[in-house]
């Protein structure tokens, strides 16, 4: 028998969860200083290019002095910063999978697809005399 209460009540800790991670990085949130300096590095480095021709920093000591669009010094996001992002929209995407669609979304099956696909790319990307390759044999001295 259907019981609606009983669904609600199993489904309302995963939706308040979902709530409070896009709450974490809309403004006033937690994070969203996180948030806005990522959607500047995708508009001025990675969507529209428009940063003067100068060389962008490359290490992160000197990310900080590159001058933005408007003159005034950039500060990116850390790679912990992106790291936890990353695994809080993963978690978003998990929670709205099972909340919206009922499926379950394993985050470790699906690393494990990919790590498949890149071992076959980079074996038909290098030969197998290649250092690197995974069936890589190193060539006898005997020639």
């Amino acid at each position: 028998m259907f019981v609606p209460t009983a669904v609600r009540e199993s489904l309302t800790p995963k939706r308040d969860l979902v709530l409070s991670l896009i709450n974490k990085y809309s403004e006033g949130g937690a994070a969203a200083e996180v948030l806005r300096k990522l959607k500047t590095l995708r508009h001025e480095r990675l969507a529209h290019r428009q940063l003067p021709d100068a060389p962008a920093a490359v290490l992160e000591a000197d990310a900080s002095d590159q001058p933005s669009q408007e003159g005034e010094k950039t500060v990116w996001a850390t790679d912990d910063e992106i790291e936890v992002f990353y695994q809080d929209n993963l978690e978003i995407v998990r929670l709205l999978l099972s909340l919206v669609q009922g499926v379950a979304f394993d985050l470790s099956e699906a690393t494990m697809v990919y790590k498949h696909h890149a071992k076959h790319f980079w074996a038909s990307a290098r030969g197998e005399r290649t250092e690197g390759h995974p069936h890589y044999r190193k060539p006898s001295e005997s020639w």
